[in-house]
């Protein structure tokens, strides 16, 4: 019985590994079908294409895998959206680096070589960063035209709850697309976290946009590695990781009694 129910075990995990593959593929074309059909319109000139390359090389410096997806997805996220705003069809290039950053240093810290990092899971990924950076550029498009047509009294209102729903909308396409793929693979993913990260996320876009807008990107690299990494965002996700935990133990607690 033993013996059977290792072999059961195994199919399962066999025919999951193959979904998920299959999904990692789906979501490649579904990004290349994006690509083909809305082609990005990147601006050229020269003070904009440095800008975008001094944030690549930050986002390569400073991203590292972690343990706890908030910790990670809230900057990220932020940053991300916050780019979105700014710089436009630039942050699907800015999505792709900070992930595959993630992902490199991950399989390394891992034991992996570094020929590793191509992987289904990496395609997925690469997918996942092209998919919600168009439902970012598409979210903003539809706030710039209200904006367009708002009062001017008006416009920062409209501004701060356009670029909050901006960043809901990364982290509700990445939140789609990776529970749909733990599901696949037979995990189990806190909704509820990802939703109150979403949030942190959103605001701290805000807060990086405009500190863009009011002292450019030294100013907001500034605030983002003294102020908001360390002293504001840091404070909130460790009471989102702690909720994180507590809803994973009382999981366990309700499987352990069924």
């Amino acid at each position: 019985m033993a013996l059977a129910g290792d072999h059961a075990h195994t199919n399962g995990e066999s025919w999951r590994a193959i979904a998920g593959n299959i999904y990692a593929l789906g979501l490649a074309t579904f990004s290349l079908v994006l690509l083909y059909f809305f082609p990005p319109h990147f601006d050229l000139r020269i003070g904009t294409v440095v800008s975008v390359a001094i944030v690549a090389i930050f986002l390569v410096l400073m991203e590292r895998p972690v343990k706890t997806p908030a910790t990670i997805m809230a900057p990220l996220t932020a940053i991300l959206s916050a780019a979105g705003v700014v710089f436009g069809a630039w942050t699907i290039a800015l999505a792709i680096v900070a992930w595959l950053t993630v992902r490199f240093r991950a399989v390394i810290s891992e034991g992996g070589r570094p020929v590793d990092i191509f992987s289904m899971i990496t395609l997925g990924q690469v997918a996942t960063a092209t998919i919600a950076s168009y439902a970012v550029l598409g979210a903003w498009n539809l706030v710039s035209r209200l904006l367009a047509v708002t009062p001017h009294a008006l416009n920062n209102l409209v501004a701060l709850v356009g670029i909050i729903a901006v960043g809901l909308t990364w982290q509700t396409a990445n939140n789609l697309v990776t529970y749909v793929y733990h599901r696949l693979r037979g995990r189990r993913i806190g909704v509820a976290q990802m939703l109150r990260t979403g949030v942190v996320a959103a605001i701290y876009a805000y807060l990086l946009v405009a500190t863009y807008k009011f002292g450019g990107l030294l100013a907001t690299t500034i605030f983002y590695i003294v102020v908001a990494q360390i002293k504001v965002v840091q404070d909130i996700l460790g009471v989102t990781t702690q909720l994180h935990k507590l809803e994973k133990a009382n999981d366990q607690a309700r499987g352990l009694v069924r």
